[in-house]
């Protein structure tokens, strides 16, 4: 017979307290480690990740009206000034835009 161990939250271990702050510091190095994965500039601090998240936390989704974060210039640095916060449908329609634009 084998034993499956549970694991539960260990806040105490965590670089950032809080639930909410926990989640956003795991998505800001998720999101630092796909740019690094893609070759691309990440500059972007933990707190300057919070403060673009501020008040639209709680809208992040797949869906089309939810929001995500993407970069103005795609060519350039995920940096501060470089990156907003958009519904998801706009951020799809870019690509879309882009991929026209570099074919054509």
């Amino acid at each position: 017979m084998t034993m499956t161990k549970i694991y539960k939250p260990r806040p105490h271990v965590w670089k950032v307290q809080g639930e909410i702050p926990h989640e956003q510091h795991i998505a800001w190095q998720k999101s630092k480690a796909q740019a690094n994965f893609r070759g691309e500039l990440w500059m972007l601090s933990f707190e300057e990740y919070q403060q673009l998240w501020l008040g639209k936390w709680d809208q992040r989704g797949r869906a089309n009206s939810d929001v995500c974060m993407t970069r103005i210039d795609p060519e350039a640095a995920w940096e501060y000034s470089n990156v907003e916060i958009i519904p998801r449908i706009e951020h799809l329609r870019r690509q879309i835009r882009e991929r026209f634009a570099r074919a054509g």
